[in-house]
């Protein structure tokens, strides 16, 4: 839908006429709903729910990611947008305790479904020889200490530098800032789900600034280091809760009740 010049001159309405004829709108997981990068997010998903509901169409939040906020508009709309929901699942528990100041006491606790999607290619038949660096197109120093940390304890393997957005001059920048760092490290753009198990499949250990190079590794039982960007966030309630242990293990079970949920809600 429409929001911003440029977007004035799409077929939009194409989108209307498929939403007339829906039974629902589905905001299928992401953290959609946080100013954290931006409040454009929260004015454009806010949006599209405002638009399902004018025709009467109700709207699941599935997976969600909520917040955290850092201006009060942001936090107002989002509200507006849990409490008119009709499902609501998060996956984590600071979204869950968000959703819960909300007023919203339905929510269903789940996680990320693209762990069960890795839990597949878990193996204990890996090579175990390759360090893996996941940064953002925004990691600077933080990131890079913790890639030193864990170097230091592993030496002997091999590094490997994984571009998630491998089109961002600001990643590649950052990858060739650590690969002059780490001698002998290789840089890898990954597009696709298949490029990026075959990467894991051989790393002994993965350090991570991005959410889903985290959770790959936790599928796949592989162990690693969650370099956060704020607390609060996202990255850092699956730091601590890696450090509980048995992470994976507990999100899958959450994973399935969430997609039950969802189904349960849909009427499926």
């Amino acid at each position: 839908f429409p929001l911003g010049l440029r977007s004035l001159f799409t077929p939009w309405w194409r989108t209307i006429g498929v939403l007339r004829q829906s039974q629902g709108m589905v905001f299928g997981g992401g953290s959609l709903l946080t100013d954290t990068e931006s409040i454009l997010a929260c004015y454009l998903w806010s949006w599209h729910a405002t638009i399902a509901r004018f025709f009467g169409k109700p709207v699941f939040l599935a997976f969600q990611g909520i917040g955290p906020f850092q201006t009060k508009r942001g936090e107002n709309l989002t509200r507006s947008v849990v409490q008119k929901a009709q499902f609501v699942s998060v996956r984590d528990e600071k979204s869950r305790a968000r959703v819960l100041d909300f007023g919203y006491t339905k929510v269903v606790q789940t996680f990320d479904p693209v762990t069960w999607l890795f839990s597949q290619y878990k193996t204990d038949v890996r090579t175990k020889d390759v360090l893996v660096f996941i940064p953002r197109k925004n990691s600077g120093e933080t990131f890079k200490k913790a890639a030193r940390e864990v170097h230091q304890k592993h030496q002997n393997l091999k590094v490997a530098i994984v571009l998630m957005e491998p089109d961002a001059p600001e990643e590649k920048m950052f990858a060739e800032e650590l690969q002059a760092e780490f001698p002998g490290a290789d840089i890898f753009p990954m597009r696709t789900i298949q490029e990026l198990k075959d990467m894991l499949s051989s790393a002994a250990h993965v350090v991570s600034e991005r959410y889903h190079g985290i959770i790959p590794a936790l599928g796949m039982g592989i162990p690693v280091d969650v370099v956060i960007q704020k607390e609060g966030d996202k990255l850092s309630t699956l730091r601590d809760l890696i450090r509980q242990g048995g992470a994976a293990e507990k999100l899958l079970v959450e994973v399935d009740t969430g997609y039950l949920a969802l189904k349960t809600a849909l009427g499926l």
